[in-house]
């Protein structure tokens, strides 16, 4: 039986113990391969002033209704769309009325639920009538949508600014929640883009915001017309037929004379680096100014992106919401849109792309220091972390979050993996290592056809920095993630190694009393190429699990059981190891390789050892 620290400590009654534990603990889990410290926080906080990296802010919103309606709030069934009676007590003190309901979609059938609020008129509260609340329920990082909107944000686009807010309803404490401010023509006026353009948003449950010809006849099923509220659609319907008309050569020039040219290149580059493919047909807003006469796209729903992956094969909701993840979904990601598909077709556009692609990944700079770099590992693991260690002591107290500590850390951990390797597999991309043809630009995993199995030995030659940085080692062409590694001799010389996965395939050499099939159905093998020196590193391996059918897990499923073994050319040993099954990466620490000397490594579960 698995009991929670807070569980624990709560039934001792030392709440203040509990909160010191999971603080303790998440530093030592959150990163088991580089812990948390004061130092580590320092640097945060200075880099923080140089690079103007936001703070995580956190507020408090009372809630008020009748007792019996507070207790079926949450209870109800999860399709009742009734409303009940709220009043809110703002920052000022003062009391607001209106009603409040449960929201979302299918996470109405989780225990803890999103969250309307409308007011009556002529009353606010932060400046607007509605009031969302996000409950997060999708996401045990409580951090996606977070990251995303910080992109957002960095980068212009017009958007609603977020906060995470504790919950109160009658005092007594409901969670922690996100406020998305209700995205409306106040906040397109807030952009310069004034409050009386056209307002549009594709319909979450029917699939065809997506500018194809055949959905022509379906446009008012299809979007709602959110401002005016008029049944005028006919700028929608030019739009459509515009983008259909315009041939690929010339839709730089379209896009230029229609459309805010850097939102719609902003919101591919978001849904490229966060893996967001499920965008194009039903989650983002189109905005038509009357002060520019241009349409602006407003990207929107990030919560199971960062990793996250879809699976055919597994019946709703498990195939949402499972443990399956990849990084490495080329760039044209998603279901058609001819937006989409034109704008990284044309040349022109095409090369502006490949241009904000290497300036958010660091590589090279075309634009505005403050983003340059901005999913650069280094900083992207500053904003998780930092956010993870503001955000676990508020899950102590959530009544409706059953994870352990560190169930936290794992979701917090997998997030920093992602980056490490999205950023990894663009970087390759977008240099040119890795081939990618923009006319090939439709690609839906919901769609296409099972794609061919990868090559068996996927091999890698790299040179790593002693700079106390993971470098991360991808094979060539494939821009899979081999290994990373970081050195820690601490000597500065920088050290070559060779790294070889044999991937998909069961273990051909393998520890004693062990039953190869039921290892992880892959190999590693780490070659140091550097003479004369012997070098201490770190060393994360990886393995697949994309979806329940393309995995290497064989025949045993409990991932946290799995442990390295290596064989150094004599025998072999069982390593310290740590599993993380969301990012389906397997780590260790302090391993010492000698010149030359090859390592193979395996994954094998505890349990079948003799």
């Amino acid at each position: 039986m698995k009991l929670s620290i807070d569980f624990i400590c709560r039934a001792a009654g030392i709440v203040m113990l509990s909160r010191v534990l999971v603080l303790f603990f998440l530093s030592m889990a959150v990163h088991a391969d580089e812990p948390w410290t004061t130092e580590k926080a320092s640097m945060v906080n200075s880099t923080e002033k140089k690079t103007g990296l936001s703070r995580t802010s956190i507020g408090t919103l009372h809630l008020n209704m009748r007792p019996i309606d507070a207790d079926v709030l949450f209870r109800k069934d999860p399709h009742d769309t009734s409303s009940f009676a709220v009043s809110i007590v703002d920052d000022a003190g003062k009391t607001l009325k209106g009603r409040i309901k449960v929201s979302g979609s299918f996470t109405r059938r989780f225990p803890k639920k999103s969250i309307f609020i409308k007011l009556e008129n002529g009353q606010q509260w932060k400046g607007q009538q509605k009031v969302s609340l996000d409950a997060m329920a999708t996401d045990g990082s409580m951090q996606r949508e977070w990251l995303a909107w910080q992109l957002v944000h960095a980068l212009g686009v017009p958007g609603p600014e977020l906060q995470y807010m504790r919950v109160y309803i009658n005092n007594r404490y409901s969670g922690l929640f996100m406020h998305t401010e209700w995205l409306d023509t106040g906040v397109m006026a807030r952009y310069g883009l004034g409050a009386d353009g056209q307002f549009f948003h594709p319909s979450d449950s029917k699939f065809c915001g997506d500018f194809l010809s055949h959905h022509k006849k379906t446009l008012k099923d299809c979007w709602f017309k959110l401002s005016p509220r008029d049944k005028d659609f006919s700028p929608l319907q030019v739009l459509m037929d515009d983008i259909a008309q315009t041939p690929v050569k010339e839709f730089h020039e379209y896009l230029e004379m229609h459309f805010d040219v850097d939102s719609v290149i902003n919101w591919l580059a978001l849904n490229v680096l966060t893996s967001n493919g499920d965008t194009y047909n039903k989650n983002y807003f189109l905005y038509r100014s009357a002060i520019t006469g241009k349409w602006v796209v407003i990207p929107w729903d990030y919560d199971l992106s960062f990793g996250r992956n879809w699976d055919a094969y597994l019946p709703f909701p498990e195939n949402i919401l499972n443990d399956n993840f990849q990084y490495f979904y080329p760039p044209e990601l998603g279901a058609p849109n001819p937006l989409k598909e034109k704008t990284l077709r044309n040349p022109v556009l095409n090369q502006l792309f490949t241009e904000r692609m290497l300036h958010l990944l660091g590589e090279k700079r075309h634009g505005a220091a403050a983003t340059f770099g901005w999913f650069s590992p280094k900083a992207m693991r500053e904003r998780i972390d930092r956010t993870a260690i503001r955000l676990q002591p508020e899950r102590i107290d959530d009544p409706y979050l059953k994870d352990s500590a560190i169930d936290f850390s794992q979701e917090t951990e997998s997030l920093w993996h992602y980056v490490q390797r999205r950023h990894a597999y663009l970087r390759e991309i977008f240099t040119g290592a890795v081939p990618w043809n923009p006319e090939l630009a439709i690609w839906n995993p919901a769609d296409a056809p099972p794609r061919p199995a990868l090559s068996v030995s996927l091999f890698a030659s790299q040179q790593v920095s002693a700079n106390g940085q993971y470098a991360t080692i991808a094979a060539p062409a494939y821009g899979y993630l081999l290994a990373a590694i970081k050195l820690k001799d601490n000597n500065g010389e920088a050290a070559k190694f060779n790294v070889e996965s044999a991937i998909n395939h069961t273990p051909t050499v393998f520890p004693p009393g062990y039953d190869p099939a039921s290892c992880i159905q892959r190999s590693w093998f780490i070659t140091l190429r550097t003479p004369f020196k012997s070098r201490v590193m770190d060393l994360q391996l990886d393995y697949l699990q994309e979806d329940s059918q393309r995995q290497e897990l064989g025949s045993v499923r409990s991932e946290q059981n799995f442990t390295l073994w290596v064989l150094d050319g004599q025998r072999w040993h069982k390593i310290e190891t740590h599993v993380n099954p969301l990012s389906n990466v397997i780590s260790t620490q302090n391993m010492t390789i000698h010149p030359s000397q090859m390592l193979r490594f395996v994954a094998c579960p505890e349990s079948t050892e003799s």
